[in-house]
């Protein structure tokens, strides 16, 4: 959707915090958790034209694998999780995120953001 909208007005990147997102059980993101993604998917297909197809199949397979990695916490959708993430979502990509998120956490902590550096 941003592409779309680089596409026809001038865009730059902020490298400041503009807004916190504060989690808790309530949170639409949890509640939500697969429509939002579903919605990620359409998307994709919906500003595919605009991205290179290799961008595009990257998208698509990490969120089909959030999609499954969801799927198979309930056990009603365990198997369909994971035929999903066999045929549509991404192994590597799924064995990696605890990985990733031990080293994001790992950094946070060592080095600053970005954007909080001073000059």
């Amino acid at each position: 959707m941003m592409i779309g909208v680089a596409e026809h007005y001038p865009a730059r990147a902020v490298q400041e915090v503009i807004c916190y997102y504060r989690w808790h059980a309530n949170n639409m993101t949890l509640r939500f958790f697969k429509p939002i993604h579903y919605e990620c998917l359409w998307l994709i297909d919906r500003w595919a034209a605009c991205l290179s197809p290799r961008l595009v199949a990257h998208r698509r397979r990490v969120h089909q694998t959030v999609v499954a990695y969801e799927e198979l916490h309930h056990r009603k959708t365990v198997v369909e999780g994971l035929k999903r993430l066999l045929r549509r979502g991404s192994l590597v990509y799924f064995l990696s995120r605890p990985f990733a998120r031990g080293f994001r956490g790992m950094r946070r902590r060592i080095q600053r953001p970005y954007w909080l550096r001073t000059a």
